[in-house]
């Protein structure tokens, strides 16, 4: 459900607000702050989808709450209410970045009204469900998109968001996190509802990154985290130094040994066309290990064969297994046939 920060250094006004909104089935919830340092506290802890503020407030008013949300969290709408309004302080305030400007006293409805525009305009672009961040972010890569990228986790409920401008990821952040870490967070999500905004509210580059090389160290990350997750220590009872044992957690795997994928291509492939080579090369496990990562980051399937082109003088095709297998075969060899073979 999405959130919404009411501030205002009032307690009579914050409870009637929170009480009035309990006669409404609304699509959000409701926290409150007296104050606009407060309300910078809960920003930092919370996803927050709008902020309504008071103006005139001890400590941090709603104009400077405001100007540190446009520069921090510009994602997020501000709306403005007062019991002072000029139309100077109106023009100011709006100048300012303000989604709307509301004076007091007021009805309950007619904050309701910006609230539910807002959130409506969070997807204007559209919504999906049950995808994975990689496969859907090529998408908008490749396709060049400047949007706001909404992303909520669903196996957590976290949410996060993510600033595109031309394809090219300028920024993201969770409810704890800004930059390439929260980027390295909401990538490594495996199931998450999408909203895209048709527009992108930051401006500055502060990922300067390639996409493909946030994707492959989010899934590092993951890996490395799941690996810890994987382990249990204990202390001797002699000397009382840690040690780790590992726990795989994974179902056995058949793979192919070298001895099998020689006799298999033996059986199927002529003897004019045979590999030059067949080896097991521990060598190539990460790139096939980092290979595989990518391929479920994108929602492909389990990667099995992988195909490396040398040149005019020859190919190599990976095959995983205990041991990455290399397969080098001539530019004569029949490669399409020989991956269809070891990736049955």
């Amino acid at each position: 459900m999405k959130k919404i920060l009411f501030v205002d250094d009032d307690r009579e006004v914050r409870r009637f607000f929170q009480n009035e909104l309990e006669h409404f089935n609304l699509p959000f919830s409701a926290l409150v702050a007296e104050d606009g340092v407060k309300a910078i506290e809960i920003l930092q802890k919370e996803f927050i989808s709008v902020v309504v503020t008071d103006l005139k407030m001890p400590r941090m008013d709603g104009l400077a709450l405001l100007n540190a949300i446009t520069r921090d969290y510009p994602d997020i709408s501000v709306i403005i209410i007062t019991g002072y309004a000029t139309e100077k302080i109106k023009k100011m305030v709006l100048q300012s970045g303000a989604a709307a400007f509301i004076e007091k006293p007021f009805k309950i409805e007619r904050l309701i009204g910006p609230i539910n525009a807002i959130l409506k305009n969070e997807s204007d672009g559209g919504t999906l469900h049950g995808v994975t961040p990689g496969m859907f972010l090529q998408l908008v890569e490749m396709e060049e998109k400047t949007c706001t990228v909404r992303l909520t986790d669903g196996n957590t409920g976290e949410q996060g968001v993510l600033f595109f401008d031309q394809g090219l990821l300028l920024d993201a952040r969770t409810s704890k996190q800004h930059g390439k870490d929260a980027a390295y967070e909401i990538f490594a999500w495996d199931n998450v509802s999408v909203g895209i905004q048709n527009i992108c509210f930051q401006k500055q580059d502060r990922i300067k990154s390639d996409l493909q090389a946030i994707l492959l160290e989010s899934m590092r990350r993951k890996d490395e985290q799941d690996q810890n997750e994987n382990q249990v220590i204990w202390l001797d009872s002699e000397d009382e130094k840690p040690a780790v044992m590992e726990i795989n957690l994974s179902n056995d795997v058949d793979y192919l040994s070298v001895e099998d994928v020689q006799k298999m291509l033996r059986e199927e492939i002529v003897q004019e066309c045979l590999p030059e080579k067949i080896i097991a090369d521990s060598s190539w496990d990460n790139f096939l290990f980092y290979g595989t990562r990518l391929s479920k980051c994108l929602g492909g399937g389990k990667l099995k064969v992988g195909f490396i082109d040398n040149g005019s003088s020859g190919n190599t095709i990976l095959l995983r297994g205990r041991e990455t297998i290399v397969v080098s075969i001539s530019s004569a060899c029949p490669r399409d046939k020989i991956m269809d073979l070891l990736s049955r």
